[in-house]
C-alpha cells in the first residue's frame, strides 16, 4: 500500500488474528482438560485465560487508536497554511499575468499534494471569476482514514469485559484498506475553460 499508516494496520491485524487463533487453541486445550481440575481450578485457568483475550484485545485496540491518532497529526501539520510550502510557481499568481483556467488547472495537478498552494490557487479562481480546484481537505483524509481503523478495530470490539469478535474476513478487511488507500490520494477536481466543473468520481468512501 501507498499510505504506510494502512500498511501498519493490515500488519497489526494480521498479527491480531494469528493472536485469536492462538487464544482458540488454548481455550481448547483448557476444554480437553477440565477432568484434571477440580471445579474451582478450572474455573481459575479459565478466568485467567478470559482476562488474556480480553487484554490482548485491549492492546489491539489501544494500538489502532494510537496509529489513527498518528495519521491525524500529521494530516492536520498538511493541512496547516504555510508559506514555507510554497513553490516558484506561487509567484505566477502575483506577476500581472492573467492565467487562463487550463494554466490554473496545470498548476493544481502539479502542486495536488501542496495544501498551501491550492488554497492559494482557489483564491486566484475566486478573485478572477474562475473554477477554483476541489481537493480532499485534512478532514476528508481524516474521515477517509477513520473507516480503515474503525474496520480494524472492530475485529475485537472490547465491551463491559467482553470482547466482541466481528465477522469481518480478512479479504474484505484487505479490500477496505484497498478502497481507503485509494481514496486518500492527492487528486484534483479541475475546473474547465467553460467554467463548468468536472466530476471524478470515487469509489467507496466519500
Amino acid at each position: 500500500m501507498k499510505n504506510s499508516y494502512l500498511a501498519r494496520l493490515e500488519k497489526l491485524s494480521q498479527s491480531y488474528r494469528e493472536t485469536k487463533q492462538e487464544e482458540e487453541r488454548a481455550q481448547q486445550r483448557i476444554q480437553d482438560s477440565k477432568s484434571d481440575y477440580s471445579d474451582e481450578g478450572f474455573m481459575k485457568i479459565v478466568r485467567e485465560h478470559e482476562a488474556r483475550v480480553h487484554e490482548n484485545a485491549r492492546v489491539f485496540s489501544n494500538e489502532v487508536d494510537m496509529i489513527q491518532s498518528e495519521f491525524n497529526a500529521e494530516i492536520k501539520a498538511w493541512g496547516t497554511l504555510d508559506t514555507t510550502h510554497l513553490p516558484s510557481d506561487a509567484g505566477l499568481l502575483n506577476s500581472g499575468f492573467a492565467l487562463t483556467q487550463a494554466e490554473v488547472n496545470d498548476l493544481a495537478v502539479k502542486h495536488s499534494g501542496n495544501y498551501t498552494m491550492l488554497r492559494l490557487l482557489q483564491k486566484y479562481c475566486v478573485d478572477n471569476r474562475l473554477v477554483p480546484p476541489v481537493f480532499k481537505s485534512a478532514d476528508d483524509k481524516m474521515q477517509i482514514f477513520a473507516k480503515a481503523s474503525g474496520n480494524t478495530k472492530s475485529l475485537a470490539s472490547v465491551d463491559t469485559g467482553r470482547v466482541l469478535l466481528m465477522d469481518l474476513s480478512e479479504d474484505l478487511l484487505r479490500g477496505i484498506l484497498k478502497d481507503v488507500d485509494m481514496n486518500l490520494d492527492d487528486s484534483v477536481t479541475a475546473g474547465t475553460s467553460q467554467n463548468q466543473p468536472i466530476n471524478f468520481q470515487f469509489n467507496g468512501v466519500r
